[in-house]
């Protein structure tokens, strides 16, 4: 996989807020633990989200970005922080 730019920094726009998928796989995770615990029985696993009728949210044979991927790799580090900070 190739590493992807980060988009232009423009002076005269305020930074984009983080996605609001993020917000609602956070809740998601959140509010089911028993989806949460198979999240984080995968470790530090590359998470590949898999919709061929999106490259950019899915993996997509290789040729999308795996945002939603990326993102729950996110969502997942944050509730091991959680459950590391708990123990």
């Amino acid at each position: 996989m190739q590493p992807v730019a980060a988009p232009a920094v423009h002076a005269d726009r305020p930074p984009r807020p983080a996605s609001p998928q993020s917000g609602l796989l956070r809740a998601k995770y959140e509010q089911h633990p028993d989806l949460a615990a198979i999240v984080l029985a995968m470790d530090d696993a590359t998470l590949l989200y898999d919709d061929a009728d999106s490259g950019f949210r899915g993996e997509n044979g290789g040729r999308g970005r795996n945002w939603t991927g990326r993102l729950l790799e996110l969502v997942r580090s944050e509730l091991l922080a959680r459950q590391t900070l708990a123990d």
